[in-house]
């Protein structure tokens, strides 16, 4: 059964605005699909892999540029579309990036470039690019202007080196950056990066939070978030009083990694960036009838396992728990069955991979283990599957009572504060409180950001700083 609400589990990053060009028009989308798919597996294939500690300055500038006619040639595959040219940006830092992200290359190319066609997808904001996903919904790919993929390139040191140093960051995970060139047609450029929603589950609510009450609803006569069917926004969350209900602990790790990860924006002089969350409903069903148990039992649950068979549409199904079999009394149909592709393969807890223990493994876990100590300890994990300790209960983090699993990312990174967004505030600000648009400059955005989300994961939060983070 679908969630009503399925095709926003494709959506991560929007409205990248930093540059003032706009964006190319699309010729033939399914050749540009293909010309991505058939220049991916020749690019990221031919990579050698980096050994630890050998990106270097020069890496971020690296282009490598090939052509590929259309009856192929001595190292490229023929093709259907046109000739076209496909220019891959700092392709090892990227490699790099992947490796420390837990991509496996295999599984990127497969996901990506495998015999299934990219899906096209409507675009989620105004900035009318293009998005494409995987097959299977793990990755997504962007179209960008220009001024976006230069500015994005300018700031890829610093962007590196927060991901080093912070591994559970929340933001946007950049997987790699590339641009198409089709024979006499405008040049495309792409990125390809992380699906906040990756999770076999239904996604039931959509927040999109920036933290401004200007303007920032979605008109609807539902009575109830669940029942509203598309993004709800931050006077939405207000009007419904919905709250991220985690535990103390938890609750202390995302606003510890929200402040992290907001510094380092504001340094980039960065703002407009939004906390994208997703909430799954975890469903409620009656226990199968057994002969020991003649009535059902009102309040059995069950959750989808990790796979993403869904017992709801099981008909006839006896419910096992995670790792126990599910027999049935007939064929499940193929369309009731959700499969998660990627494959994650997680890390024993030890000295060495102590800042990447799963949440669910690690009662111990500080708010100083999101803080790398030292790079060298990355060294030893850079062809290792991790998983973010915001990702490591099911894809996200389950409530503190088990009935709601909150997925959250922070997306839409590349507005700059500029002229354009001062005059914005200026202008908006003739009508309303400046200081409450959107437009304001990088640190008091990161500011209300973080006051917002406190106020957005619990009243009851108590900040604590742990030495060293």
């Amino acid at each position: 059964m679908e969630s009503r609400l399925s095709g926003l589990r494709f959506w991560s990053v929007s409205r990248q605005s930093c540059g003032y060009d706009k964006q190319m028009k699309i010729g033939d989308p399914a050749a540009l699909k293909e010309n991505i798919q058939t220049g991916i597996r020749l690019t990221v294939g031919a990579i050698t892999p980096n050994r630890p500690g050998e990106i270097v300055l020069d890496d971020f500038r690296q282009q490598n540029k090939i052509k590929l006619p259309r009856q192929g040639g001595l190292r490229t595959p023929a093709h259907k579309s046109t000739s076209f040219k496909f220019k891959d940006y700092a392709p090892k830092v990227f490699r790099a990036l992947r490796n420390r992200f837990g991509v496996d290359a295999a599984d990127y190319m497969l996901s990506i470039c495998g015999e299934s066609s990219l899906l096209g997808l409507p675009s989620p904001g105004k900035s009318g690019s293009a998005f494409f996903s995987s097959h299977d919904h793990t990755y997504m790919i962007k179209t960008m202007t220009k001024s976006e993929s230069k500015f994005l390139r300018s700031i890829l040191p610093e962007y590196y080196a927060h991901f080093v140093r912070h591994p559970h960051t929340l933001i946007t995970r950049y997987f790699g950056l590339h641009r198409v060139n089709p024979r006499h047609q405008s040049k495309v450029h792409i990125v390809v990066m992380n699906n906040v929603f990756d999770t076999p589950l239904d996604v039931d609510i959509v927040y999109d939070l920036k933290g401004s009450t200007v303007g920032r609803t979605t008109r609807t006569e539902a009575t109830s978030d669940r029942d509203v069917g598309k993004t709800l926004k931050d006077l939405d969350m207000i009007r419904w009083k919905r709250k991220v209900r985690l535990d103390s602990r938890k609750q202390q790790l995302l606003l510890r990694q929200l402040e992290l990860d907001c510094q380092f924006l504001a340094g980039l002089g960065l703002m407009d960036y939004s906390l994208l969350l997703g909430i799954h409903i975890k469903r409620t069903i009656p226990k199968p009838l057994t002969p020991a148990d003649p009535e059902p039992s009102p309040t059995a649950t069950r959750t989808p396992t990790r796979l993403g068979i869904d017992p709801l549409s099981m008909s006839g199904a006896q419910q096992a728990d995670e790792g126990e079999s599910c027999e049935t009394s007939g064929p499940v149909a193929p369309a009731t069955i959700r499969l998660n592709h990627r494959r994650r393969i997680p890390v024993a807890p030890n000295e060495e991979t102590a800042p990447f223990r799963p949440l669910s493994q690690a009662g111990q876990f500080q708010l100083s283990d999101l803080t790398v100590p030292h790079p060298i300890l990355l060294q030893h994990l850079t062809k290792k599957l991790l998983v973010s300790v915001f990702q490591s209960e099911d894809g996200g983090l389950w409530s503190e009572d088990g009935s709601e699993l909150y997925f959250v990312g922070v997306i839409d990174l590349l507005t700059k504060w500029n002229v354009t967004k001062v005059l914005e505030n200026r202008a908006k600000g003739v009508v309303h409180d400046r200081h409450a648009v959107s437009a304001v400059n990088p640190h008091n955005y990161a500011d209300r950001f973080i006051e917002f989300c406190e106020r957005v994961v619990g009243d009851d939060v108590v900040k604590e700083v742990a030495d060293g983070v």
